[in-house]
Order: structure tokens, then C-alpha cells, then sequence
């Protein structure tokens, strides 16, 4: 074997012990992130890191791309990231452990700080770094060794095999299946909250929303109302937050004659409504599925300000999650006739974590990074002047209204469309104007006249409509757009926009082929 051979398998073999050390130091941290605080777990500290960095187009990327499948893309990249930057500063191991011992330190003093900065200054927020780092260096140092005796049997040191060889790849195999398998049982033993069910179950509505129509009849076509399980899921928690029912607290605070606390069982103590409403993401693209049609209950935001009373010159609520995100939701909207809500239910069930558990706002007609903070913690009354939300900073618009806009959901792009028995295809999708209403629907066949849709009967002014248009088409391949107008008669844009800064915008084409 020649001599550079020799040097690069040392140089393998080095990478890869000193990966498996960073490994269990990361799946230990994860472990003991989990047990102590979950929030503390340094991938998602660091993912979370990442995002706040990430460039508002690489976002509207990655969730264009992706969905809601962006947050595990993301823990990967991370995971990915910090062992491969180990691998490569590690294949040095067998000359000296110097850089790699420093590196992993290194890890370790990040996570803690990322802790102390974004989840809180106190003991609880050294731990994972504190195990991430001494199980790393000593998983480091005990592979070390045991390379280095490995390549000692040989007649050649750059060699490696016999015994040592074994017991290496052995211990090896073990570190590294403890660290993977160390997140997982960190899961299992997370300790829940003692949850009672006086103070999480959801109390009869005084205000009950009427029952919803008959949706349209179309194969296909999106529900009238979504699943709470089906509803997107889009914001910056790589870690869904806990909460602890006996602590919880909604601050209401800022320019207001009367800064005051409500718990949780005073915020359900208190008149309930029942409202429903479609909400959605900014990020949704023209025909994307990152919006749904729910029943939301719970407390006016009005009724909870106007009990702070909010000073003269106050033009926005900055909304703050436990998390440390923020959003910044126009005064007006808050307090004028519309069903803004903390709400504590979707479809007559109680929050689940990911949805926001236990309060989340709600606000009809804004985009949710405007209106719609999860795991809710405090309204900051105050002016859009002083207060600036996490994404306003990143170039988003500050007010967010929802534009109009349709969506085919049958035949799909790109597909086969069958005609029916009466020999015509079924075009249907939704359409929304939030808090303004959808007054008609039209679909354009290859750049023909355009054709009024059938609307499903009306919810109200915040929810979407069903649409169909039964056309005879010829076999072969179509163009189909679609376009609304809201109740006042404005039509959606048809210039093509994408979601940044406010919105995507432009009519849904899609190409389908028909069969003869």
C-alpha cells in the first residue's frame, strides 16, 4: 500500500470517528434538552438561528419547494452541516485531536449561548451544551485512543486492523447508534405537563356560528372546512412549545391605561364566540395549499382590549409567541366589528400543541404572519413607528391584507382530465377574499371568453367558496385559468407577483390533457 494510500485512509478514519463523537455529543444534548428543557435542544436552536438569517426569497424557496415538510428539511441540513465541518476538521485525528476537541467545545459554547439569548438566562439553559460538549470530547478521546492503538499493531503505523481494528469499528458502531437513538428515547421520556381538565376543556360558545351549507357535490374539490389535522402548518418553531395550564399567562400591555394578566381559567370563564373563517400563509403561491377553511372559538380580542384601554396615538398590537416570535397586527383590525379572536379551539376541539396551544390570535382577512401569532403570550398595544415585527424587519409588509384569489383543485395540472357522463369536465376549485367577501368566480379556457362560475352557497365575508364550471372540451391538451372578484366586484390581479413581500398574486393556469 502506498504511502498517500495509507495517509488517506488515517485521514478517513479519522473523519469518521471524530463525526461519531460529535454525533453522541449532539444526541446526548438532544436527550438532555428534552428531559430539562426542550427548548433548549441546540439543532433546533441553531435551525432557528438559521431562519431568522434566511433571506425572505430563499424562504418563499424552500416553502415553495417543500411545504410544510420545510422543518424537517432544515434539522437535516443542520445535522448534516455540523458533522460534515466536524468530518473535515476530524481527519486530522490520528496526528492530533487538538482542532477537534476545540471544535466540539465550540458546539457546546454555541448551543449554551443560543440558549441564554433566546430562551432564557438560568441553569436549565447550560445543560445541553454542557452534555454536548462533555460527551463529545469524551466519546473524541476514547476513539482516539482506540485508532491509535489500531494503527500501533500494524508494521506500518498509517495501517489499521487486527483486534484493535475491530474493537474500533465496534465502538464505533455503538457511539454512534447511542446518538441517534439517544433524541428518540429523549421523546419518549419528555415529561408531559400536568394538564387538568377544568382549566384546557373549552366551554359551550355564547356565540354559535351557524351551520355550515352543502358544500358542492364535485369530485376532488377541497372541503367546505378543513380537518384540524389537515391545516397547514407554517412558522419558526423548529421545538412545538409546551405550556403549563397552572402558569400560563396572556399579558395585555404597552400604551393602555390598564396593563393587566388574565389566566387560563379567566380567559375561558369568559364569553366565547364562535366564528368561522379561512386563514392562510403569505408564502402560499398562486394554487398552493397552504390555507384553510376552520371553525375558530374563542375570546374577542376587542373585549380584552377594551378593557386595557388603549391610549390616544396607538396604532398596532405587537403579539409576542413563547418562542420569541413576533407579529404586528393593526389596532383597527383588532377592534372594529370583525371576529378577531384569541381563539382556544379549531372545529370544536381544543388547540392541538402545533396549532398553538393553548391561545392563539386570529385575526379574518391578514396573512398569518400578520394576525395569526401562535402560542400566544403577550398584546402590546402600541405604533407601528416604535414596534417592529419579526418579519416586518425582514422586509415583509407591515399590514398584510389577504388578496383575492381562486384555485382549480380539479382536474389537476399537469394531468388527465375525464369527461363525465354527459360528456363534460368538471372544473372546480375555492376561492377567497377574506373579510371582504367572494362575489364571483371565472374560468378561461386556452385564452377563450371567460365563463361565470357556480359559487357553493355563502358562509360569509371571511371563508372561501366552492366553484365549478362544466365545460365541453375536445380531447387534447388545455390551458385553464381561473380568477374571483370579491363582493364589491374587484377582480384579483392578473399581474404574476411572487409571495414576498405581501403576498403571491396573478390568475391559476394549469395545463391538463383531455381524454377523447
Amino acid at each position: 500500500m502506498s504511502t498517500s494510500s495509507q495517509a488517506g485512509g488515517a485521514r478517513v478514519a479519522g473523519a469518521l470517528t471524530t463525526a461519531v463523537a460529535a454525533g453522541l455529543g449532539l444526541g446526548l444534548a438532544e436527550l438532555a434538552a428534552a428531559l430539562v428543557q426542550p427548548r433548549t435542544s441546540p439543532v433546533s436552536l441553531v435551525g432557528a438561528v438559521t431562519i431568522d438569517l434566511t433571506p425572505p426569497p430563499v424562504k418563499d424557496l424552500v416553502i415553495g419547494l417543500l411545504g410544510t415538510a420545510d422543518k424537517p428539511f432544515l434539522i437535516g441540513c443542520v445535522l448534516a452541516g455540523t458533522l460534515a465541518i466536524t468530518a473535515v476538521i476530524g481527519s486530522g485525528l490520528a496526528r492530533t485531536a487538538r482542532w477537534a476537541t476545540i471544535w466540539i467545545a465550540a458546539v457546546g459554547a454555541i448551543a449554551i449561548l443560543a440558549a441564554l439569548l433566546r430562551v432564557a438566562v438560568a441553569p436549565s439553559s447550560l445543560v445541553a451544551g454542557l452534555v454536548l460538549a462533555a460527551g463529545g470530547i469524551g466519546a473524541l478521546r476514547l476513539l482516539r485512543a482506540q485508532l491509535l492503538r489500531a494503527q500501533e499493531e500494524q508494521a506500518d503505523p498509517a495501517a489499521i486492523g487486527g483486534a484493535s481494528r475491530r474493537r474500533l469499528l465496534a465502538t464505533g458502531a455503538g457511539l454512534g447508534a447511542l446518538g441517534a437513538l439517544a433524541p428518540l428515547l429523549g421523546r419518549a421520556l419528555r415529561p408531559a405537563p400536568q394538564v387538568t381538565p377544568e382549566l384546557v376543556a373549552v366551554p359551550e360558545p355564547e356565540v354559535q356560528a351557524p351551520e355550515l351549507p352543502e358544500g358542492l357535490d364535485v369530485e376532488g374539490i377541497s372541503p367546505l372546512r378543513t380537518p384540524a389535522d389537515e391545516l397547514y402548518r407554517i412558522d419558526t418553531a423548529l421545538v412545538v412549545p409546551g405550556y403549563d395550564p397552572e402558569t400560563w399567562r396572556l399579558r395585555i400591555e404597552g400604551m393602555v391605561e390598564n396593563p393587566y394578566e388574565i389566566t387560563l381559567p379567566e380567559l375561558m370563564a369568559m364569553p366565547m364566540v364562535e366564528h368561522d373563517a379561512t386563514m392562510l400563509c403569505v408564502s402560499n403561491p398562486v394554487g398552493g395549499d397552504l390555507i384553510g377553511s376552520v371553525r375558530f372559538q374563542g375570546v374577542r380580542v376587542r373585549d380584552l382590549l377594551a378593557r386595557a384601554v388603549p391610549l390616544r396615538g396607538a396604532d398596532q398590537v405587537l403579539s409576542t409567541s413563547v418562542d420569541g416570535f413576533t407579529a404586528g397586527t393593526p389596532l383597527e383590525a383588532l377592534t372594529d366589528d370583525r371576529e378577531a379572536l384569541i381563539a382556544v379551539a379549531i372545529n370544536g376541539e381544543p388547540l392541538s400543541p402545533e396549532h398553538g396551544a393553548p391561545a392563539r390570535l386570529f385575526t379574518p382577512g391578514l396573512y398569518g404572519y400578520v394576525g395569526a401569532t401562535k402560542w400566544l403570550t403577550t398584546l402590546s398595544v402600541g405604533t407601528y413607528a416604535e414596534q417592529v415585527a419579526y418579519w416586518t424587519t425582514r422586509g415583509w409588509s407591515a399590514k398584510g391584507p389577504v388578496k383575492t384569489s381562486a384555485r382549480i383543485d380539479t382536474p389537476r395540472g399537469n394531468g388527465r382530465a375525464e369527461p363525465g357522463a354527459d360528456g363534460r369536465v368538471a372544473v372546480a376549485g375555492v376561492a377567497w377574499a377574506v373579510h371582504r367577501g367572494v362575489g364571483a368566480v371565472q374560468v378561461q379556457v386556452d385564452d377563450g371568453p371567460w365563463i361565470d362560475a357556480e359559487l357553493s352557497e355563502d358562509v360569509n365575508a371571511d371563508y372561501w367558496r366552492q366553484w365549478v364550471v362544466r365545460l365541453e372540451l375536445a380531447p387534447g391538451e388545455h390551458v385553464l385559468a381561473a380568477r374571483a372578484a370579491d363582493a364589491s366586484g374587484e377582480l384579483q390581479s392578473a399581474e404574476v407577483a411572487p409571495p414576498a413581500p405581501n403576498g403571491s398574486q396573478g390568475y391559476h393556469r394549469i395545463s391538463v390533457d383531455v381524454r377523447g
